[in-house]
């Protein structure tokens, strides 16, 4: 199960002054104030500016995947490298290859919900077309979705381009990307540039606590996304 406590600490600072003379002072802990930017994408390496205060001394920044459920075949914390530029800042590397979603940050315990949004990126294996009067013309195209995880039945995934259906070939996915074969009759489709929308529904199992007991039922993940200039028609 991968859970983040949201519990603040405070440390206790002990010294000693003379000779059997101590001194005790509180140090609270870190705060994180904002987070710059707060979107990025799933395709790249992304640097983000944190700012707040009590960041000397930082051990771990983390981001972690909000989800309406639990899910019990997902590792949802990420370790991020870091370099902590003052007390007041940190400067962070989001890696490429995470999952679309929104993030909690932490620096050590403490932390900002929907800190960060990772969007997934789509890139076709055809960039281009040639405009076709005929009714037959049709294409088969490959595309690769980064950091959007969809199930591997065809018929819970819906791509369109420009409002204009095509038909779900194929759904594999490798890790946190998947790619999808798609079959598009293009026949007298205006020229211009194509963006693409997608549908989905994934079935994930997800963790239960009964009285202490953890027990496993399968739910219904569902989402959607569009993207632009996947392919051109001229």
């Amino acid at each position: 199960m991968n859970t983040k406590t949201k519990a603040g600490v405070w440390m206790l600072a002990v010294g000693v002054i003379g000779a059997g003379i101590f001194f005790a002072s509180s140090a609270k802990a870190a705060t994180i104030t904002s987070v710059v930017p707060t979107e990025v994408w799933a395709d790249t390496d992304n640097s983000i500016t944190i700012t707040g205060s009590g960041f000397t001394g930082t051990q771990d920044v983390q981001l972690f995947r909000e989800t309406s459920y639990t899910p019990a075949d997902e590792i949802r914390i990420r370790d991020l490298s870091f370099a902590v530029d003052s007390d007041n800042q940190i400067t962070a590397v989001v890696p490429a290859g995470m999952r679309t979603g929104n993030y909690e940050l932490w620096v050590d315990d403490a932390y900002l919900s929907d800190a960060v949004w990772i969007g997934s990126t789509a890139f076709s294996s055809v960039s281009e077309l040639t405009y076709s009067t005929s009714k037959k013309a049709k294409r088969t195209l490959s595309i690769e979705f980064q950091g959007l995880v969809l199930g591997k039945n065809k018929a819970w995934t819906t791509i369109k381009f420009n409002g204009r259906k095509a038909t779900v070939k194929r759904v594999a996915k490798s890790g946190n990307n998947s790619t999808v074969t798609v079959e598009i009759k293009y026949g007298k489709w205006p020229t211009g540039s194509y963006g693409l929308s997608v549908k989905y529904k994934n079935q994930v199992r997800t963790e239960i606590d009964k009285g202490g007991k953890t027990t496993y039922k399968k739910t219904w993940e569902k989402g959607g996304a569009t993207y632009s200039g996947i392919f051109q028609i001229r």
